[in-house]
């Protein structure tokens, strides 16, 4: 189960409530946290040096309320000089900085040791609303 972010949800109350129109991001981007972010977008994202958000794609959800990715993922090795242990995941408008649209858990959890990269490969992973 994933959970839109305050950001999402004024933006969807706002969108179709009151009439005031969002503009989606052209891109989007899947960052790792070692802490669950929480719909506020706090929470501790992953940091080794060569870590950065990777783009991402979604399917349409259809009827069941169920996006799955549609692009491999590939995060960068761990270069931190320890294993990271990533719980949640989240999707960005942005590269840096930017909002945080969704967020969800990593099941099961990824142990990263020393050296280790992290791939997603298409369909792996899903938000569902509902």
């Amino acid at each position: 189960m994933a959970a839109l972010t305050d950001f999402a949800e004024k933006a969807f109350i706002d969108h179709f409530l009151r009439g005031v129109s969002q503009t989606s991001p052209a891109t989007v981007y899947l960052a790792l946290f070692t802490t669950n972010p929480l719909d506020a977008a706090t929470g501790t994202e992953a940091a080794w040096a060569a870590y950065g958000r990777q783009l991402s794609t979604w399917s349409d959800p259809g009827v069941d309320g169920i996006t799955t990715n549609t692009n491999q993922i590939i995060f960068p090795a761990n270069n931190s000089g320890a294993p990271v242990i990533i719980s949640y995941g989240a999707v960005f408008s942005a590269v840096t900085a930017g909002n945080m649209i969704i967020h969800g858990a990593v099941l099961p959890n990824k142990t990263l040791a020393v050296t280790d990269s992290l791939v997603f490969e298409i369909g792996d992973l899903s938000f569902t609303i509902g």
